[in-house]
């Protein structure tokens, strides 16, 4: 069997059903002045199945307000084939935000908060043949996100960590396809639940030099409509960078 997840965009399988939602790592940039700049580049997984990509970039034009972007690549595969068929596919959200930050110097503290608006595409299909896609079901989705996210944080010169919470509503459009799992009509499915919430907590710890880190981080995610399939967690493992490119060597 084979899945697809991809970023706030998920299609998987467990205990017979697809899911269309997965927690996602958070862009969590501790700025501390004008100039400041931060790139995140994370490998993200839930399970031995379930793995990504994220992109992550974070800038202060001011000294207190940042701005934010992130790109998401989210794919499973498994090593074994059922009944059921195969579900395969591709997709991806990219969002940007602006935000108010502040840092405190004596207390070696972060805090900010951003809003955030995002757009992504899920294209599925699930076939009775591995290799040929012989009967082929599909379900095409846009999905758009608008959230509010605040992180709060310390930074060492070779340790950083905080936590960071996050508000999302979710819309999916455009819904289209035949795909059927289990004698459901999964783009019923979708339509019928195509807008919702989720809160999202996501600690994380970054160690290394001044400047380059690892970075680990834990995301669970919880939706409001308790019928709406979903991921409630992922692992991300990769590295940060901070430099202010204002400033002369």
């Amino acid at each position: 069997m084979r899945k697809l997840i991809t970023l706030y965009i998920i299609i998987a399988f467990q205990s017979c059903s697809p899911f269309y939602y997965a927690a996602t790592q958070h862009n969590t940039p501790l700025l501390k002045e004008k100039g400041d700049l931060n790139i995140n580049a994370a490998y993200v997984t839930e399970t031995d199945e379930l793995n990504g990509l994220e992109f992550q970039q974070a800038y202060a034009i001011t000294k207190n307000i940042g701005l934010l972007s992130n790109q998401s690549i989210y794919y499973s595969q498994a090593d074994t084939f059922n009944e059921k068929g195969l579900l395969d596919g591709k997709g991806q959200l990219y969002d940007m935000g602006i935000g108010y930050y502040k840092f405190s110097k004596n207390s070696i503290t972060f805090l900010n908060c951003f809003f955030i608006a995002g757009y992504g595409k899920l294209n599925e299909f699930k076939s009775s043949d591995t290799f040929n896609n012989i009967g082929a079901e599909t379900i095409h989705a846009n999905i758009k996100k608008i959230a509010l996210q605040s992180t709060l944080g310390l930074s060492l010169h070779h340790f950083d960590a905080g936590v960071s919470l996050k508000f999302a509503l979710l819309h999916y459009s455009n819904i289209k396809g035949d795909l059927v799992y289990d004698g459901h009509n999964e783009v019923d499915y979708l339509f019928n639940h195509r807008t919702c919430g989720v809160v999202e907590g996501s600690p994380f710890v970054r160690a290394g030099t001044e400047n380059i880190k690892f970075v680990l981080q834990y995301t669970f995610s919880k939706n409001f409509d308790t019928l709406f399939r979903q991921k409630n967690s992922m692992i991300s493992i990769g590295l940060h960078a901070n430099f202010n490119i204002l400033k002369k060597n």
